[in-house]
């Protein structure tokens, strides 16, 4: 607008500037004589134009008079006069048109001055034409606010039918200019004629659920006037779902407003005008309220206000039926019909909880936060709500907390009833739970009293004028004074069992105090003289366990002293000062004066008793320090020496037991000292066997992660070892050994350990080598054929340093194998492979094992060679060949027989067995069985089976003659030691069958 303003301004302007020139033009032009009749007839011809307002044409005459007819000046200066005058009018005209129609939207001014513009000058049709626009926007613009006013009066009278009706009159406005207007396009027309569908579309379904939301409201009504709680309350959710759904409506409408909104900003961004279009503009205000307005308004708010309205209308039904019901329930508080009770409040509850659902559905409805909270809850219809809000909220806890104190009150009656019960019964368990629970309940009645003290200083504060306020300030009083009465009764409970409890508690520490006064003169016997319960023995190793557990336990008990002092110290003063209470305090301190008493004892005694318990440890500790070098002397066959030894540890031993009984140390001396001898023998070649087999398993291990020195040197010590039995020689470490030197041997000849003197060299050259031959490989992509093969000579050159003196050495060998596999046509390497497969194949000597090795890292799949490697490595045991089912099968009868012979212990049969075992380890060398038999046989054929000593054959011939006779006691008595010593004679064995030993 601001622009065609401008460029009126400067059209009118122009055409003053112009006449002011041509007045100035004439005169400095001479003047022109004409004759008098032709100068009447062209100012006859002047004025004629002049008044037909052709005043561009009567000016030109005009001025041609003025300069020939000095006469005429004076006339024709005030027919020009006149024109300009005409002429500066119109213009004011024109502006003063675009003031009344633009800025005042005032149509019938505006048409006023178009009459005046064309009684001055018929010749502005097309500034009237622009204008004509104008008005019929600025028609439409009022036509748009005379809609949305009327319907704004019905929406507020509560006509929202007759309201919605007179919006849809607003959606005319501009339409046709809209869907005539090609540049929009298809796509932007008729997604804007769907949205006016959909929007129609759902204010038709508001209109179809409001009446159903009305129809579930008027039943809800006469539901609640005629007390139909249970009924009532069922549809109270039913009616609230219903408006729920209205508000659904409304959130739809609301979204269709905004999408037009959104084409119509996508309008201005295709246009490039930075203007929207204006049947765009008036439907989105039509749905969503004019712009320039803070009115609640459009078809948006008809459902908001509608849903208000039926809102407001359901309220007060709802909050008359909760008081009634509260009403109700409160007279029945006191009755012992607990059930009446929880119904009435509860339904009372359920429907102050629909009403508090119900008022907070206004700060949904305008988006704000929780009614609760007044300070940020801006919008005045929730702040006019929040009084309601807080009274139902107020209400329903009031009507869920009488029920609870209801119920705190016959838990009172149950825990009083069981407390009577319990008066007489001295059960400390459940008088203490029985506390608890009183505590508890205390302890959940002040939480609930503290609630509701802060809820009146909450309804204290509200303004007087706040009516349901102020009748929420005398509920919850009404609830603190209910609450207080049940404190007053718990807190007499309290005080009556916290009595019975002090009285019981005190009890058993009378008792505690005067076992432990006891068990004191029973640690005294125990390391001083004979006892009723120890005989002649004396035990100052008990005696000191009970010292130190009754000085832990007189620790114990002086806490608990404590926390009796402190615990009915710190009581509530009704209970603490209770005489009962009182005179247990008084009583406890005596307690602690006995308790201070034995801990002066016991210092004392526990030293002259930690005395004895020395002098008894110094010889326990000598004995059997003697005796462990007598087994250690044993295990070396010094046995002189572990005789002598043994009988110091006898001597020591026995003093000991003067000090102090051990049944460990006298099981030794009368068991285990005498039967040392043989058990250390056996003990000594049985753990031979077993270092012997761990030894074998030991260095599988290590030669099959290529540990040869290691191998070696385990095996080395097993057959030592083994040698120490006079068994002969052991078959396992015999093959064992020869496998891991030949692997051994082999691995040097392959690879240089760090510790050879050659290590430097060769590492070094293998370093050029491997250098050169990468070079070479890079010269050979570069296609630098001759570069490449120096690089692969010097390479070779540096190889042949290594092999001078390794020449199996396994990295270097594989290496020249690359070397001439890129040096050599696939031919002639092929060629070379061949004759060097053919050389070896079929031989398993280290050489031959070498070669292998080497092909195999270049071409493993080569015919035929894994085979003729996998062959050598078994050749030279380095690899264990897999040993066939049938092996495996006459491997397990040879130890199933060999199973079978031991199972009738002989010397004879031992030695059958260990010639099978070996056989069966022979052909399987895994057979785990087989291993654990032999090792079982070679700790059963000690050299003490062999045969018996003149003397010991001696004693058997005893054992025998006592058996004859029946004395199987004397028998068995004579014939343990040669148990011991010969386990594997057979005569003994014999007789240790007979016997059951």
């Amino acid at each position: 607008m601001g622009k065609e303003q401008t460029f009126i301004k400067v059209y009118y302007t122009g055409r003053l500037k112009t006449v002011i020139l041509l007045i100035l033009f004439l005169c400095v032009v001479p003047a022109v004589v004409f004759g008098f009749g032709q100068q009447e007839e062209r100012m006859d011809e002047a004025k004629q134009l002049f008044l037909e307002k052709e005043y561009d044409k009567a000016m030109a005459v005009f001025t041609e008079v003025w300069r020939t007819d000095p006469e005429k000046k004076q006339e024709v200066q005030a027919y020009l006069d006149e024109i300009m005058r005409r002429e500066r009018r119109m213009n004011e005209i024109k502006e003063e048109i675009k003031t009344e129609l633009y800025d005042n939207k005032n149509i019938e001014a505006t048409v006023l001055l178009i009459d005046e513009l064309r009684d001055i000058d018929p010749n502005v049709e097309d500034f009237i034409k622009e204008i004509d626009k104008g008005i019929r926007v600025v028609y439409n613009f009022n036509l748009f606010n005379k809609i949305m006013d009327e319907a704004l009066v019905l929406l507020t009278a509560g006509k929202y039918d007759d309201a919605v009706k007179k919006y849809y009159e607003a959606f005319e406005l501009h339409r046709e200019e809209f869907y005539e207007n090609s540049a929009y396009g298809n796509i932007i027309q008729s997604a804007v004629r769907l949205f006016i569908q959909q929007t129609q579309q759902q204010m038709a379904a508001y209109v179809a659920q409001a009446e159903k939301a009305g129809t579930a409201s008027a039943k809800l009504t006469t539901q609640l006037s005629s007390s139909a709680w249970d009924a009532a309350l069922k549809q109270v959710a039913v009616v609230h779902a219903e408006y729920m759904r209205l508000l659904d409506y409304r959130a739809q409408v609301k979204d269709l407003g905004q999408k037009i909104i959104e084409q119509n900003e996508q309008i201005k961004k295709t246009t490039g005008s930075g203007r929207g279009d204006n049947f765009l503009f008036y439907v989105y205000q039509t749905i969503l309220g004019r712009i320039n307005k803070d009115t609640e308004e459009g078809l948006f708010f008809v459902i908001e206000k509608h849903w208000e309205q039926m809102q407001n209308r359901e309220e007060p039904d709802i909050r008359k039926a909760a008081d009634s019901l509260y009403v109700q329930a409160k007279q029945v508080l006191n009755t012992n019909n607990g059930e009446r009770i929880k119904i009435l409040f509860s339904q009372a509850e359920k429907l102050y909880a629909a009403g508090a659902d119900i008022v907070f559905e206004y700060a949904r409805l305008v988006d704000g936060p929780s009614p609760v909270d007044l300070n940020t809850a801006e919008n005045e219809r929730v702040k006019l709500k929040y009084p309601l809000y807080v009274y139902y909220i107020s209400r329903a806890e009031e009507s869920k907390i009488y029920p609870r104190l209801f119920a705190r009150r016959e838990t009172f009656n149950t825990l009083k009833t069981t407390f009577n019960a319990l008066n007489d019964i001295k059960d400390l368990k459940k008088l203490s739970a029985l506390r608890l629970s009183i505590q508890t309940e205390t302890d959940a009645l002040f939480s609930e009293k503290n609630i509701w003290l802060q809820r009146e200083k909450i309804f204290e504060a509200m303004p007087e004028t706040e009516v349901l306020m102020q009748a929420s300030l005398v509920s919850a009083k009404e609830v603190t004074a209910y609450v207080n009465a049940l404190l007053t009764d718990y807190a007499k409970l309290m005080k009556d069992n916290a009595v019975k409890i002090a009285s019981l508690e005190y009890a058993p520490l009378l008792t505690e105090l005067e076992d432990k006064e006891k068990r004191f003169e029973q640690g005294v016997a125990l390391r001083d003289i004979p006892g009723v319960d120890n005989g002649n023995f004396k035990y100052p190793t008990r005696a000191i366990g009970l010292y130190k557990s009754l000085i832990t336990e007189i620790g114990d008990f002086d806490k608990k002293l404590v926390d009796f002092r402190t615990n009915w110290e710190k009581e509530d003063e009704t209970v603490q000062s209770q005489p009962e209470i009182q005179k247990l305090l008084s009583d406890v301190e005596l307690l602690q004066a006995r308790v201070d008493a034995l801990k002066a004892k016991l210092g004392p005694e526990i030293k002259a008793t930690q005395a004895q318990q020395l002098d008894a440890q110094q010889r326990r500790d000598k004995g059997l320090d003697e005796y462990n070098r007598a087994k250690a002397f044993a295990a070396r066959n010094d046995f002189k020496n572990a005789r002598g030894r043994a009988d110091e540890a006898t001597v020591a031993l026995r003093d000991s037991l003067l000090y102090e009984e051990d049944a460990g140390i006298r099981s030794i001396l009368e068991k285990e000292l005498p039967e040392f001898s043989s058990e250390s023998v056996i003990a000594w070649r049985n753990k031979i066997i077993d270092d012997v087999r761990n030894a074998i398993n030991q260095s599988e291990r290590f030669t099959n992660n290529t540990q040869f020195n290691e191998a070696e040197q385990v095996l080395l010590q097993a057959e030592n070892s083994w040698k120490q039995l006079d068994e002969g020689e052991n078959t396992e470490i015999t093959v064992a050994l020869e496998r891991v030197r030949f692997a051994k041997e082999y691995t040097n000849s392959r690879f240089i350990e760090s510790t050879h003197p050659m290590y430097g060299n060769v590492t070094s050259w293998l370093n050029l080598a491997n250098q050169y031959y990468n070079e070479g490989l890079s010269l050979l992509k570069q296609s630098k054929t001759e570069d490449a093969k120096d690089k692969f000579n010097q390479a070779l050159e540096n190889i042949r340093n290594i092999r001078k003196d390794f020449p199996y050495h396994e990295e270097s060998s594989i290496l020249e194998l690359k070397i001439f596999k890129e040096t050599e046509t696939k031919p002639v390497f092929d060629l070379r492979f061949k004759t060097e497969f053919d050389r070896v194949n079929g031989k398993t000597d280290a050489p031959a094992l070498a070669t292998l090795e080497n092909l195999y890292a270049i071409n493993p799949k080569y015919p035929g060679l894994e085979a003729a490697r996998e062959k050598a490595l078994i050749a030279n045991r380095i690899k264990v060949a897999a040993v066939s089912p049938q092996a495996i099968q006459n491997s397990n009868i040879l130890t199933d027989r060999a199973q079978g012979l031991i199972r009738t212990p002989s010397l004879d049969n031992y030695k059958t067995a260990q010639n099978l075992l070996n056989q069966a380890l022979t052909i399987n060398p895994k057979n785990t069985r087989a291993q654990q038999l032999i090792d079982q046989v070679n700790k059963a054929l000690t050299p003490y089976g062999k045969d018996l000593t003149p003397a010991d054959r001696q004693i058997l011939v005893q054992v025998d003659a006592a058996y004859k006779a029946g004395n199987r006691p004397l028998a068995a008595q004579l014939l343990r030691p040669l148990v011991a010593k010969y386990p594997a004679n057979t005569e003994v064995l014999r007789y240790k069958g007979l016997l059951g030993l």
